[in-house]
């Protein structure tokens, strides 16, 4: 039997359980673990080694659960300090050293640099985690400077007299407050008759703040992490566990499912007994990156699994709902922030008419933000709604008040800003039950959801406690906030009724027996652990207090290793998801052989169900048989039987009688006797992809846009163009030619320049022709953006003027519509601009269409029809085909076209002859040179513009046949063999109609 009396015990798996089974009858011995996973497994295990009976579960503790409740002051009328509350310690003296930074007096200087003190209280954590060291570091700091009391040394650094400040303010507070902080206390340690044995402190992290105090005890025995060295059955040197290496992560979690179902089916092996999911234990570095893809190869598998990783409150779904309150109340009510808030599903609302519309209204208004005017505040949800009727429910739902003869509601805006402004812990709880009360339906909350909030009230719950039993200690200047920040450092395991192999952050299960323990990422980083005493310290400083680092990386491999049951299974990749490369940890020993190697010694063998899968199609291979199929491979296969399903010829002709009419309906005019609506925007779209046109044209579908923004994508186009539009047609009334005067712009111009901004700026949005409401927030920065629209446009101008010098405005934003004979469509565009010009030896006389681009515009390879390419931008050619048609009858009239770029101002001619005169120059520069394409005649290329006007007629042709079909063949059957793969690649409605693709092919689709 092992007593107190031998002060180390090596405890190796055999020897702890015989420790344990041994003292059971002696009600006065506890054990202690490092994790409460540990001490809950311990448990288990020694009820399977006593075959039944009972175990008192309050005699196994876990490490955290025996320092706050059983390593007791030797004045005992003081109590251990709640870990929350020093952490309310840290944020009060961060607060007090926020006020007397502004006095010039700051408590800290190097902790908290002064500069930063307004944003200090994001270090609360981190001073938290100083104070139970500080007792060590003031001891070790005496013994350095060779002195008592450390007040006495005038040669202290900055940082140590902050730490030195901080340790005497810790201190009072404990005395004051009558508390003790447990890392602080000296020995004796208290002895209450209990024999305490400490399983595995070396893998405790801050146990160096302990081990003088638990050492020295006569009732407190320490049971180490049996030596690498040594085996457990033999005195020998122990072999390395052995790690399988994989060329990357992906083949190491394939290889991990398939060993998972290999010990878990056992049933054809002689050599060893099935293991049952839960009795597997899976270790895991860096879990929040791996578990995704985990998980996914877990569930391919048809394994059971449960996540036992806990993660902050905060980070749950449920647990996010006081983060989003408090984001609401200090963006004072942003849109994105009450969005994210209402629209959370996770929540049951009781009203999500009201929300809808709140929102749509938002979006509609420009409710983006809340801002400041004259230095008052301006609530942009309360302006907009003041200035537009209806939405009554949506006003209600926000501000509060009465709708109709329903009783008056608080608004969702006083009920989140009383919760944030409470004063007390108390008033917390108080107005988060009235908010709930008035805006969810509580019976309707998911059970996890329910769970959680519960644990977050519970935490709140904790606060108020400590607030009534230590008074002023326990409060601070933000409860809210403070209450915010404890649900962020808060650890949470949900509950799960699920059963299946434990999954673990590398370390929390290191000291647990389970049967089966397996680590994989075993690389050198990731299982590399280091603990060093008094880390906030410099090195140098930590050398010249004598503190040095251990390394207990072995320490957990040997216990994964000792602990397994069955032989630990340790897996490595060479390179990682981030393309990183890695080694095996030099405690593990790599092997050339694969683990399906390794398990056949063992007997049996693992049946791969999506090899079998993937060799029976790929090589029609009838022989392959699988006893079974995964529940994700027969889900897959029927939604493929589902989906080659053939429709039935009554359900098609349905489908395209109707959708023939709808888009009948929205092409055909009344005015043109039925005839079929042509534009270039049309023709652009179907040209590229029939689908795209039908999407975008017709169906009009869009993503559902939830975004509030202050100006809509299109809204910066129309505001030039009908400036520009403006300028031009004060300029036509003049009767007088483009000119510049010195190589620059005419007084005329420039007045006209700048009254036309502020007209068109102040008259939106109608003055560009939009009836859409718009945010005030939106027109005020429109005139702070009056300039730059002025001085773009003056270059804009000058540019223009350059080029055209010469020309006359005949024409702006003309609309121009032509019945071609014989034909049932018609053409229609707006004409920016026309001009005329008389012609001389620079340029061709006659007329001349620009059309203005606020970006980049089309390439004129892209608008002209050639031997080496196809027109794919019609706009200019129906533009030309348009004019000439009405006011020439059909006549060559047109001798020019270009687009003209405002942002950039300059023009990108497709027909006919343009140059720039500057300095008095002519032909100075030509945008288009030698490759001017002539409106009669070919190029020097040989392109001739006639072909444009055919190829626009044939494409025209081609799309009112397309649309006049009555079976839409070109719709319902697409052929995307005569669609390039990157125009489907890059375009957003490629989820709705490409589904199949050819792969491993030249030029595939």
């Amino acid at each position: 039997m092992y007593t107190v009396r031998n002060k180390v015990i090596i405890g190796t798996r055999e020897r702890v359980e015989q420790l344990i089974t041994d003292n059971l009858t002696n009600a006065n011995v506890y054990f202690v673990f490092p994790t409460d996973i540990a001490a809950t497994v311990w448990t288990e295990r020694v009820l399977e080694l006593e075959e039944g009976g009972a175990v008192a579960l309050e005699r196994f503790n876990a490490w955290d659960k025996f320092k706050s409740e059983s390593i007791k002051s030797q004045q005992q009328n003081k109590t251990a300090i709640p870990a929350t509350l020093r952490k309310l310690f840290a944020t009060n003296i961060l607060e007090t050293n926020k006020i007397d930074c502004k006095k010039g007096t700051p408590l800290f200087t190097s902790l908290v640099v002064p500069s930063y003190a307004d944003s200090s209280l994001s270090f609360k954590d981190w001073i938290a985690s100083l104070l139970p060291q500080l007792s060590s570091w003031y001891e070790k700091a005496q013994v350095a400077h060779k002195i008592e009391d450390l007040f006495e040394v005038s040669s202290l650094d900055a940082e140590d007299r902050d730490l030195f400040t901080l340790y005497n303010a810790y201190k009072d507070f404990l005395d004051a407050n009558n508390l003790f902080d447990p890392a602080w206390e000296k020995p004796p340690f208290y002895d209450d008759g209990k024999i305490w044995y400490i399983i595995y402190p070396q893998i405790l992290t801050d146990f160096e703040e302990y081990r003088v105090l638990l050492e020295s005890a006569n009732n407190v025995c320490l049971v180490d992490v049996p030596d690498s060295e040594v085996s457990s059955q033999k005195e020998e040197k122990l072999i390395k566990p052995t790690v399988f290496t994989y060329d990357n992560t992906r083949a190491e979690l394939h290889a991990l499912a398939l060993y998972l179902r290999k010990i878990a089916d056992c049933s054809n092996s002689e050599n060893r007994q099935r293991i049952a999911w839960q009795d597997i234990a899976l270790s895991v570095p860096n879990i929040e990156t791996i578990e995704p893809y985990l998980t996914r190869e877990l569930k391919l598998y048809n394994i059971p699994y449960q996540l036992r990783a806990g993660k902050k409150l905060s980070q749950y779904p449920a647990g996010r709902l006081f983060s989003l309150i408090q984001e609401c109340v200090s963006s004072n009510f942003s849109f994105d922030s009450i969005r994210e808030l209402v629209l959370d599903k996770t929540f049951p609302w009781g009203d999500e008419q009201a929300i809808n519309q709140l929102i749509e209204f938002g979006v509609k208004h420009n409710c983006l933000c809340s801002y400041k005017d004259d230095g008052k505040q301006v609530d942009v949800w309360q302006q907009a709604f003041s200035k537009a009727s209806g939405e009554e429910r949506a006003r209600v739902f926000l501000f509060g008040g009465k709708l109709g003869d329903e009783d008056s509601k608080v608004g969702l805006k006083k009920a989140l800003e009383d919760i944030c402004n409470a004063s007390t812990f108390s008033e917390i709880s108080k107005y988060y039950f009235v908010f709930r009360n008035e805006f969810f339906n509580a019976d309707d909350f998911s059970t996890e959801g329910d769970l959680i909030l519960s644990r977050c009230v519970t935490e709140l719950q904790v606060l108020m406690q400590l607030q009534k039993e230590f008074g002023e200690a326990a409060k601070c200047k933000s409860p809210y906030s403070f209450f915010c920040s404890v649900l962020d450092q808060k650890d949470y395991l949900a509950q799960s009724e699920e059963r299946g192999v434990n999954i673990f952050p590398y370390r929390l299960a290191a000291s647990a027996p389970y049967k089966q323990q397996i680590v994989i990422g075993a690389s050198q980083k990731e299982l590399s652990i280091t603990n060093q005493p008094l880390h906030f310290l410099s090195d140098e400083k930590r050398k010249k207090l004598g503190i040095t680092d251990s390394v207990l990386s072995k320490n957990f491999i040997t216990l994964y290793a000792q602990l397994s049951e069955q032989t630990a299974y340790f897996s490595c990749s060479k390179k990682n998801f981030g393309g990183i490369y890695s080694l095996p940890h030099d405690a593990l020993a790599s092997t050339e052989s694969t683990v399906e190697e390794y398990t056949e010694k063992e007997g049996g063998t693992v049946i791969d169900a999506w090899e079998n899968e993937k060799n029976y199609f790929l090589h029609d291979n009838s022989d392959i048989t699988t006893p079974f199929v995964h529940d994700m491979q027969k889900i897959g296969f029927l939604n493929w039987v589902k989906q080659t399903l053939p429709n039935s010829k009554e359900s098609e002709e349905a489908i395209s009688h109707y959708l023939q009419n709808f888009m009948l309906s929205e092409l055909q005019n009344k005015e043109h006797n039925g005839k079929i609506r042509v534009s270039a925007t049309h023709l652009k779209d179907f040209a590229e992809c029939p689908l795209k046109w039908l999407y975008t044209r017709i169906l009009k579908v869009q993503e559902a846009s939830l975004e509030a923004t202050l100006m809509d994508s299109v809204w910066v186009g129309d505001i030039y163009h009908a400036i520009i539009k403006c300028v031009l047609d004060d300029i036509k009334n003049t009767n007088q030619p483009l000119h510049l005067e010195n190589d620059n712009l005419p007084q005329l111009y420039i007045e006209s320049i700048s009254t036309n901004c502020t007209k068109v700026i102040d008259g939106f949005p109608k003055s560009c022709g939009r009836d859409k409401a718009v945010s005030p927030l939106t027109l005020q920065m429109l005139k702070m953006q009056e300039d730059i629209y002025r001085d773009t446009l003056t270059y804009f101008f000058t540019s223009f003027c350059s080029w055209f010098a010469g020309s006359k405005i005949t024409s702006t934003e003309q609309e121009v519509n032509y019945e071609p004979e014989g034909k049932n469509w018609y053409y229609t565009g707006r004409l920016d601009c026309c001009l005329l010009h008389p012609g001389n030896e620079s340029m061709d006389g006659g007329k001349f269409i620009v059309d203005f681009k606020l970006g980049t515009p089309p390439k004129m390879a892209d608008s002209l029809q050639s031997k080496t390419s196809d027109m794919t931008d019609f706009q200019l050619s129906l533009y030309v085909k348009l004019y000439e048609s009405v006011f020439a009858n059909g006549k060559p009239a047109v001798m020019g076209a270009s687009f003209f770029s405002i942002s950039n101002s300059s023009p990108t001619v497709i027909l006919g002859r343009l140059n720039q005169v500057i300095d008095g120059k002519k032909d100075k520069y030509s945008p288009n040179g030698k490759a001017f394409v002539p409106r009669v005649g070919q190029s020097e290329h040989g392109i001739d513009f006639s072909d444009s006007l055919q190829k626009l007629e044939e494409v025209t042709q081609k799309f009112v046949d397309c649309i006049s079909d009555k079976d839409l063949t070109t719709f319902l059957h697409p052929d995307f063999s005569k669609i390039p793969y990157e125009t489907c690649a890059g375009c957003k409605f490629k989820g709705l109609c490409r589904t199949t693709y050819s792969i491993f092919t030249k030029g595939a689709n």
